[in-house]
């Protein structure tokens, strides 16, 4: 079996699609009502904020902890590709 390597170009297209796919299924909106209606009082529609803001900060945490990751194989594979 004959060793190839994979060209940058190919590299960066995989990488470009791998991204494309993580960050496209996310739908992050700050402006977004909160589940339950309205609240009846100021406490109450803060508590639904700090609730709805925990959550976008964790999804954005994820994607964060994604893209890292996406990142180190991206250098991965351009070391790869140096090498050959």
């Amino acid at each position: 079996m004959k060793h190839t390597t994979m060209t940058p170009l190919a590299a960066l297209t995989g990488f470009t699609a791998v991204m494309a796919f993580l960050i496209s299924p996310l739908t992050i909106n700050s402006q977004m009502a909160p589940a339950g209606g309205v609240p009846a009082t100021p406490e109450a529609a803060l508590a639904a904020v700090k609730t709805a803001n925990e959550v976008l900060l964790q999804k954005q945490q994820a994607t964060l902890d994604k893209l890292d990751a996406l990142q180190k194989e991206a250098d991965q594979l351009r070391i790869y590709s140096k090498r050959g």
